[in-house]
């Protein structure tokens, strides 16, 4: 066959593929004709021919729907740019960014009984038992490190202070530290303290304050569960005491727990735990008084970079773990000690309504008031724990203090600087 025939042939070909292309694009913009048509060179692929010999009209109209089609295309990006936004802001709007905002280091009830005066003395006597006695009289959080001896005995001295002073004489003797954060105080091993503390201070303290406690001989993983009601990860076995925690955050009780296994929540997995972490730098306002200049010094003596900057009359410090625990120990160690009032017992007139209270607790109660330290001698510590029930209306401190003493048992002596307690002979 002749090439011309051949030439002949294809035009004749590509004619009719033209009218079967044409007729099925107009009937389909008959049935859809707010849409736009993408052409397709289906008919021309199927005979394989070069670019010289495709039909004229054809590529003439597949070059012409080219820029139609380029800006369809960029409005379709554009109203989904549009929807995309749209939808990110709806689900900000709904879902707020939650930040760890910096917050009181201290709480404020908290901070002012640490500063209070509180004389005591103690002789030989447990730890732990110490400590819980002194947080039970005052309504403070306390939270002993479980790798620290509480049996150990301590003895400490007479001299005034503070609560926080006769907190620390007690942890001192018995080789411990003590740092406070949020609204309880921490009683363990230096580097435990602080690590605590620091991670108390990255949490978010949110939640709403209440009351949690649990009996004696409860386990972790049920002390665990007073904090929270959601299900979480069994914690090491231990038996522990009783406790009652007054006014704490729900997240911050359970980190508390976790922390004795070096421990904390973990973000990434609810329910279950991850290894104590702090952050390298934590942020935390104080209070401005007249002991800042002290806070200064002992945060940039820990912490040489530290960051220090005065905002609406408090001090934002942001800093390393010790950094903050100067600050701490600077503002409540440096306390102005006032000094009480000190009464005459024989004269000053008081009402006792009292329902199994521990002999020694009500005690030092009147002691306190007088402006006394109570002396109890190490022979006479286990009957002032007898509990004693006393109705009174209208009487002297001499005569209170003797009918406590004679239902726990014990005899009592009164001087113009103590109130001192000894085994009735």
């Amino acid at each position: 066959m002749s090439s011309s025939v051949v030439a002949n042939n294809l035009g004749a070909n590509h004619r009719a593929n033209s009218a079967a292309y044409y007729a099925a694009d107009r009937s389909w913009q008959a049935t859809t004709k707010p849409k736009i048509r993408i052409p397709t060179s289906r008919f021309i692929n199927s005979h394989k021919l070069s670019h010289r010999h495709r039909h004229p009209s054809l590529v003439t109209a597949k070059t012409c729907r080219k820029p139609q089609f380029k800006n369809f295309c960029a409005l379709v990006a554009f109203t989904a740019v549009l929807w995309g936004l749209a939808a990110k802001n709806q689900v900000l709007a709904k879902n707020p960014p939650q930040y760890s905002a910096p917050q009181a280091a201290i709480d404020a009830q908290l901070s002012a009984k640490l500063q209070s005066d509180y004389r005591f003395s103690i002789h030989e006597k447990p730890l732990r038992d110490t400590l819980h006695s002194l947080a039970d009289r005052s309504q403070i959080n306390l939270w002993l490190d479980r790798e620290i001896d509480p049996t150990a005995l301590i003895t400490t001295g007479t001299e005034a202070r503070t609560l926080y002073q006769a907190i620390s004489a007690s942890a001192q003797s018995a080789g411990a530290s003590v740092s406070v954060v949020d609204n309880v105080v921490l009683v363990g091993r230096d580097d435990w303290v602080e690590r605590v503390a620091g991670a108390v201070l990255a949490t978010g303290r949110g939640g709403t304050k209440r009351d949690i406690s649990w009996d004696d001989l409860a386990t972790p993983t049920v002390a665990a569960a007073s904090c929270v009601t959601a299900s979480r990860q069994a914690l090491p076995h231990d038996l522990w005491p009783r406790m009652n925690w007054k006014r704490i955050d729900g997240s911050v009780a359970l980190l508390l727990v976790a922390a004795q296994f070096d421990l904390m929540p973990s973000n990434d997995s609810p329910g279950s735990y991850s290894t104590l972490a702090v952050p390298a730098k934590l942020a935390a306002f104080y209070p401005v008084g007249k002991h800042a200049e002290l806070l200064r010094a002992g945060i940039l003596q820990a912490d040489p970079k530290a960051t220090i900057k005065e905002l609406d009359s408090q001090l934002l410090v942001t800093g390393t773990t010790a950094a903050h625990r100067a600050a701490t120990t600077a503002w409540l160690s440096n306390a102005a000690l006032v000094q009480p009032k000190i009464l005459d017992i024989d004269q000053v007139q008081f009402s006792l309504d009292l329902k199994k209270k521990p002999a020694g607790q009500v005690l030092a109660q009147l002691a306190g008031a007088a402006g006394r330290v109570l002396v109890i001698q190490p022979d006479a510590v286990e009957l002032c724990q007898q509990s004693v029930t006393l109705s009174e209306k209208d009487k002297t401190l001499r005569s209170l203090s003797e009918s406590i003493a004679k239902a726990a048992g014990v005899a009592i002596t009164w001087s113009d600087t103590e109130l001192r307690v000894a085994p009735n002979k």
